[in-house]
């Protein structure tokens, strides 16, 4: 998604045809975040992995209304290309568990191995 060019949230919907992002990982924080959020879909997670941009400006009562969560996440003492492999093996594992269980259940919920 260009974020220059368009909205994400909206630019989220569009590409989920509607469902929404369930996870969304952003490395700029401030505004591209708060646009982003409003892609998510419900019961979806914000993973926050820099601010650049800023810090996002996050509302309790959407937090609780869509019963999304946010959380920090870093990839300390890695390089950028092993923490970008480490990156996508999560995501793609993630995906790959949410499809299985999906028509199941409505939102799975997946915690990171410590």
């Amino acid at each position: 998604i260009n974020a220059t060019t368009s909205h994400i949230g909206e630019a989220l919907r569009e590409l989920t045809g509607g469902h929404g992002a369930d996870v969304i990982f952003d490395p700029v924080g401030g505004e591209p975040s708060d646009e982003a959020v409003q892609g998510m879909a419900w019961g979806g997670r914000l993973v926050l992995i820099g601010i650049s941009a800023g810090f996002p400006t996050l509302n309790p009562l959407d937090m609780i209304g869509r019963t999304y969560s946010v959380i920090g996440a870093a990839l300390p003492n890695r390089t950028v290309p092993s923490g970008s492999r480490l990156l996508r093996t999560w995501i793609n594992s993630s995906a790959a568990e949410n499809s299985r269980y999906r028509s199941k259940v409505g939102t799975l919920s997946r915690k990171h191995p410590r």
